[in-house]
């Protein structure tokens, strides 16, 4: 059975959905990433650090997580808010799966977000 997570932003706007990798609080700046493709090199590129990111392609972690594909040696980022995450990962290079990539890394994550709207709410308000 999966947890409920929280999203609040400095606006008020709450959000609350589903807990994906590591269950706790974090607190940071939030940023988008419209890319279509290398979720595992973004949340390890050094220009994210410590931030929370969100992206705004719904399906993440289709591919799973391999020892090839990172910007630097660990995750970067202190959290994620995604639409979709991929229970069924498929990759010929794949270790293990996105979730337990960030449970392993101890990062914060919530699923089930309209990314969309929340970049849309991010680019009008900011965080």
């Amino acid at each position: 059975m999966k947890e409920d997570a929280c999203l609040t932003l400095e606006d008020g706007s709450f959000f609350k959905e589903t807990a994906i990798g590591l269950h706790g609080t974090t607190f940071s700046e939030v940023v988008f990433n419209t890319s279509m493709t290398d979720y595992q090199k973004i949340i390890t590129d050094t220009s994210y650090k410590n931030q929370i990111i969100t992206f705004t392609y719904p399906n993440i972690g289709n591919t799973g997580i391999n020892n090839h594909d990172n910007e630097s040696r660990s995750i970067k980022i202190q959290g994620i808010i995604i639409k979709n995450l991929s229970l069924i990962y498929s990759n010929y290079k794949n270790t293990t799966s996105f979730e337990q990539y960030l449970k392993d890394n101890n990062i914060v994550g919530i699923a089930n977000i309209d990314t969309r709207k929340l970049t849309h709410t991010l680019r009008i308000k900011g965080n």
